[in-house]
């Protein structure tokens, strides 16, 4: 399959920091932003590209030329007045073959999602246009996209004020009989193109990616990606806890009932001994069911590190349920099981130099999650799929 990437923006909003050059095209650590996308495009087993240029776009040919020296090979469809991001894509088709399956990714994002893992869903979808999604707690920069059960999207409101939920994560599967569809003419994908399909019927999917987004559009987006870059990597065992560290009591919050399972308090004393941070990542719904409060889900998690000797770094629980009777808690939630909420939660924590832990952020060295090294151990089904929803591997503990 081909990437095409959209490199053509102004990037009118960075012209403080990126006065002189395309925005995809910002250095960062003495290298543009457009070659991290396609190193990391590379190691995803992407060799054949489009660069679709406009705004000063023999500062890109000039640097990649045809991509030899990137051991890659590189086609440029430039255009020669501004066309929008859809008409960027109609402009490209010269390139791509008939009845032919195109990655598109917007050239100011930059997001470490599982491509092939999408490249699957598209063709189990059967779908003409697929795209990666990605929940963020602060969405008034993108606007929310709603999807069904099935994983089809609903409704499309770009760049409208919103709280949380899914925002396009700039990445998508367009199949070249669709790309024909796009009138040559300056339109955007996001604004015109799929509102328009979607109100014509067009089945379009789309994929919960938790992975590490940035969107480079703004001056301190671009620090936090440089920042990012310069962080080391922390292997990370996440844990259930009721079934895999202490017997499960059901809703288990009574400090008497806390019943240590010593093979697993070995293995946890191994993982450290090996340079792993311990996290628990547990579901608590008896918060919202009116059974016990945090404080005292923070107590039972103080008194249960106080027993295995502090061995967990951090303790991640998720108080909602939609069944629950406590109004605060009484709702659906990303962060519960098998959602990766929480992980994605960690993550960012990490990366800003905290964790949670006992109810407060406590600090630690900023660092981000070595994924390829981390894994999620647990007892039930819905921890192999959080696991594998964040794209770590998932292993089921087995005691009997």
């Amino acid at each position: 399959m081909k990437c095409l990437i959209l490199c053509g923006g102004l990037g009118t909003r960075l012209r403080s920091v990126v006065n002189d050059k395309p925005k995809s095209m910002a250095e960062i650590n003495n290298k543009p932003f457009l070659l991290y996308q396609i190193e990391y495009l590379k190691k995803n087993g992407f060799n054949d590209f489009i660069l679709a240029t406009g705004y000063k776009s023999n500062i890109i040919e000039e640097y990649f030329l045809d991509g030899k020296k990137f051991n890659i090979n590189i086609q440029y469809s430039k255009e020669e007045t501004p066309l929008g991001t859809a008409g960027a894509i109609r402009n490209a088709l010269n390139f791509i073959n008939e009845n032919e399956d195109i990655l598109i990714i917007n050239g100011d994002t930059f997001f470490e999602a599982n491509i092939n893992s999408f490249i699957k869903f598209h063709k189990e979808k059967k779908s003409q246009i697929s795209l990666l999604i990605r929940y963020i707690k602060n969405a008034n920069r993108y606007g929310l996209i709603t999807i069904s059960n099935d994983n089809k999207v609903i409704s499309w409101d770009e760049k409208k004020d919103a709280n949380e939920g899914f925002i396009n994560g700039g990445i998508y599967i367009i199949n070249s009989k669709l790309i024909k569809e796009i009138p040559l003419i300056k339109k955007s994908l996001e604004l015109d193109i799929i509102p328009s399909w979607l109100k014509l019927g067009k089945e379009i999917y789309a994929k919960d990616d938790p992975s590490y987004f940035i969107d480079i559009g703004i001056p301190q987006s671009l620090k936090d990606f440089i920042k990012h870059n310069s962080l080391a990597k922390q292997k990370i065992v996440f844990l259930d806890r009721d079934g895999t560290i202490n017997i499960d009591k059901g809703y288990t919050i009574n400090t008497n009932d806390l019943i240590i399972i010593p093979s697993m308090k070995e293995k946890m004393i191994k993982w450290k001994k090996d340079g792993y941070k311990l996290i628990v990542i547990t579901n608590q719904s008896g918060v919202a069911r009116g059974l016990y409060s945090k404080k005292d889900v923070n107590n039972f998690h103080k008194y249960l590190n106080e027993k295995i000797d502090f061995l967990i770094d951090g303790f991640y629980y998720c108080p909602y349920h939609k069944d629950g009777i406590v109004k605060e808690y009484k709702k659906e939630s990303y962060n519960r099981k098998p959602n990766p909420g929480m992980l994605l939660d960690c993550m960012l924590d990490l990366e800003s130099g905290f964790i949670e832990y006992l109810g407060e952020k406590k600090k630690v060295l900023p660092c981000i999650i070595d994924k390829e090294n981390s894994f999620f151990v647990g007892d039930k089904n819905i921890d192999i799929e959080c696991a594998n929803r964040f794209g770590i591997k998932g292993y089921k503990v087995d005691y009997e």
